[in-house]
């Protein structure tokens, strides 16, 4: 072999080295690419649901966690953010504020188009005589002629009655006895009422309007209650004397007294008048009571001449001064 030829093998000595050379680089290569699959296996290692240790080299700490690389104090702070928008204020609610006249909305009223009714009391209660309302709207109109405004009792045109009391026929207005119920009375005087209320509408005045509507309907409500307490009877004469003391005031305009008690009406008529029980509006016993009356409910009527025996409210017609039941106390000639 010659030198040159000896120089050849020793190059692909050398070739060969350098493939060899070559191969650790590729074997290099592949090292690195080895670890770049490690580096990906501790990557993927990472995402999982256990705890995994950290690969080598890899920096360490406490203010970080592996989900989405946020602080634990950027995670806490956005909890606390979501808490204060759907937990309740922990703040004491703000009182309410007054309510003032300039709180109520305006009242309306739709009226119609076309309205049959006027401003006239004969256009609004047509059913009723002009007379009667005339009297109604003058203040001179008695708490005995409410069976006018009864619809049951409106062709009846006379104003007194015969009474037939002891063997005396005489003339006498409507009285007390005339409204044997509740309902006699409560009817035709709500419908009274009803008149004034249109009569106030009429002078324009939402004071006394508000007056009127206001007093009698406590009225009203107050003569339910006596009728329950009290005997019908007394009651009844308890509201005509009343009915006569407002007429004074409604004449001078003021309307506010059927919202009160006349103290000393009551004490006269009411006080000692209590109704017993099992007792019904009209005065008379509960059906299934006895019919007899007690010698405590001696007739007032009869005592003063102005009822006929037997008694339609079942009172003991006896003398309250003697006890006789021959007469009544004003014809009494020894009490």
């Amino acid at each position: 072999m010659s030198p040159s030829d000896g120089v050849a093998p020793g190059g692909t000595d050398a070739t060969g080295q350098g493939s060899s050379a070559t191969a650790q680089g590729s074997g290099a290569a592949t090292g690195g690419s080895n670890a770049t699959q490690g580096g990906s296996s501790a990557t993927t290692g990472g995402s999982g649901t256990g705890p995994q240790p950290p690969a080598d080299g890899a920096p360490t700490g406490t203010g970080t966690n592996n989900t989405g690389g946020m602080s634990q104090e950027m995670l806490f702070q956005a909890f606390m953010a979501f808490m204060g928008r759907a937990a309740p204020s922990l703040q004491p609610p703000a009182p309410p504020a007054p309510v003032n006249a300039a709180a109520f909305p305006q009242f309306t009223f739709a009226a119609p188009l076309q309205s049959s009714a006027g401003t006239s009391l004969l256009d609004l209660f047509p059913a009723i005589e002009g007379s009667v309302l005339l009297e109604i709207a003058q203040h001179s109109f008695k708490p005995g002629d409410l069976a006018k405004l009864d619809a049951r009792y409106k062709d009846r045109t006379q104003r007194q009655i015969l009474d037939v009391s002891g063997g005396v026929v005489s003339v006498r207005d409507h009285a007390p006895r005339d409204y044997p119920s509740f309902q006699s009375l409560y009817i035709p005087l709500s419908t009274y009422f009803d008149v004034l209320a249109g009569f106030a509408a009429t002078g324009g005045s939402k004071e006394g309007l508000y007056q009127v509507t206001s007093s009698t309907s406590a009225y009203l409500a107050r003569l339910v209650q006596f009728s329950q307490d009290y005997q019908w009877s007394a009651v009844v004469a308890y509201h005509f004397d009343f009915h006569y003391k407002r007429r004074r005031d409604m004449v001078r305009g003021d309307y506010s007294g059927w919202a009160t008690i006349d103290t000393a009406l009551q004490a006269e008529h009411l006080i000692g008048r209590e109704r017993s029980r099992g007792s019904t509006h009209s005065g008379k016993p509960a059906s299934g009571g006895s019919g007899k009356a007690r010698d405590s409910d001696v007739c007032r009527n009869f005592n003063k001449g102005n009822c006929a025996s037997p008694c339609q409210h079942n009172r003991a017609h006896k003398c309250s001064g003697c006890g006789s039941a021959d007469h009544g106390q004003s014809a009494c000639t020894r009490a």
